[in-house]
């Protein structure tokens, strides 16, 4: 297929989870101390039509699912604000300047006003039912070796870091993950495994290794982070772990591994971009005492704010991966 003769473009999303102290909308602090649940929050979400008065077809497809979700609520790091029950604050302002600092980095066109503007969210990784995003930069461009690569926009938002929230990764943790690509994710799991957690990566492959640490010693993390050059398929070191996480092409063959390496309530997950990967992978989780399995696709989609309204773009990200998550047990019930 000759790409160029069809004009083919392809375009990546970057995600970078800002090292704030506190959190976009309130005062809460952004990292969990190790306080004792205040309480727990119970709640069900559903969909709500949005500016133009209809309702998201994925929002309304994932209220049939019915679920209800159970929030542990914090001292220190949960407020009115995410219970929904106070407006939000105004803009993080340390996120803020981070987030145009990136933007004049990238040449952008800085709007003479910032909006925010939210989007109906309710799979469960935000207590409110919408995730709020501010456009902060338009119209830019990076001059790399092979010329110029231009940047549609650069948002502030609201992370639902899915891996993170579904594995109750918090600071103390240690986490194994199988795969260490470039260290993007290992970046994220130190960031927030840290002051005294670890992260142990394994991969096969000498140079993923040497491109992953590289990245981790520039984000200043390598006190948190230990690299293996293995093939996790031949075992791990490690045991009584809190969460094992896989990005590698068949998952499934690790999941023995992985059932005996976690600790009792330790989660599992493995990012796939083939459903017929997530069918084996569950598949052989079901072959052990895991409970809560379950499979979540990431979709992205922007939001266009208009004059006269707002509204979803045509264009999307249909389809990023499926996260497979489940937890051990010492037996089904």
């Amino acid at each position: 297929m000759d790409y160029k003769k069809l004009g083919l473009k392809c375009g990546i999303e970057i995600h970078q989870q800002l090292d704030t102290q506190k959190k976009l909308f309130c005062n809460c602090y952004s990292r969990l101390s190790k306080e004792n649940v205040k309480m727990v929050l119970k709640r069900r979400l559903r969909p709500v039509a949005g500016e133009l008065g209809d309702i998201d077809a994925a929002a309304a497809f994932e209220a049939l699912k019915n679920k209800e979700f159970h929030y542990n609520v914090y001292p220190m790091e949960t407020c009115t604000v995410e219970m929904d029950s106070e407006p939000p604050h105004p803009v993080n302002q340390e996120a803020l300047e981070i987030a145009l600092q990136i933007a004049l980095m990238l040449n952008c066109d800085i709007p003479d006003e910032l909006h925010v503007m939210r989007k109906t969210v309710i799979d469960g990784s935000n207590t409110s039912g919408f995730q709020r995003t501010v456009i902060v930069g338009l119209n830019g461009f990076l001059e790399t070796s092979s010329g110029k690569v231009g940047i549609t926009n650069v948002c502030l938002e609201e992370d639902s870091a899915q891996i993170i929230m579904n594995c109750s990764i918090k600071p103390g943790d240690k986490v194994v993950e199988i795969g260490s690509g470039s260290g993007a994710l290992t970046i994220a799991l130190a960031k927030t495994v840290a002051p005294n957690g670890k992260v142990v990566s394994y991969d096969k492959r000498k140079d993923f290794i040497e491109i992953a640490q590289y990245n981790i010693e520039k984000a200043g993390l390598e006190k948190h982070v230990e690299f293996k050059l293995r093939d996790a398929k031949n075992g791990i070191d490690e045991k009584n772990i809190d969460s094992i996480i896989m990005d590698i092409s068949q998952p499934w063959e690790l999941v023995d591994i992985a059932w005996g390496s976690l600790k009792i309530g330790g989660y599992f997950c493995s990012y796939s971009p083939l459903i017929s990967q997530v069918e084996k992978t569950v598949k052989k989780l079901r072959d052990h005492p895991f409970v809560e399995v379950y499979v979540l696709e990431t979709l992205q989609r922007e939001m266009i704010v208009l004059e006269k309204g707002v509204r979803p773009s045509f264009n999307m990200l249909g389809h990023t991966g499926y996260l497979t998550f489940a937890r051990k047990a010492l037996a089904k019930v």
